[in-house]
């Protein structure tokens, strides 16, 4: 990635259910992502959207995280990315 263009992170959740193992779904009730950019000690950045962009303005190596919060417990994972000027 180079400082000043956009980048687009996304996240696949799947259901554990034995019954119907598919990709996560609706029909398992709502999830909020909760992104973090590893920039700045900002606050995570809350959002329905399993698919989000970042703008990083400084080169290096960020840790980026996301949780996904549903009715029924938390899951969390993240990437780390190298930014180059």
């Amino acid at each position: 990635m180079v400082i000043g263009e956009e980048a687009w992170f996304n996240v696949t959740l799947h259901s554990n259910d034995t019954v119907d193992p598919d990709e996560y779904s609706p029909k398992h009730g709502f999830v909020l992502f909760l992104w973090s950019f590893g920039e700045n000690n900002a606050r995570p950045m809350p959002t329905w959207d399993h698919e989000v962009s970042h703008t990083f303005s400084r080169a290096g190596d960020f840790k980026v995280s996301v949780q996904a919060v549903t009715e029924i417990g938390v899951t969390k994972g993240y990437l780390t990315v190298s930014v180059h000027g």
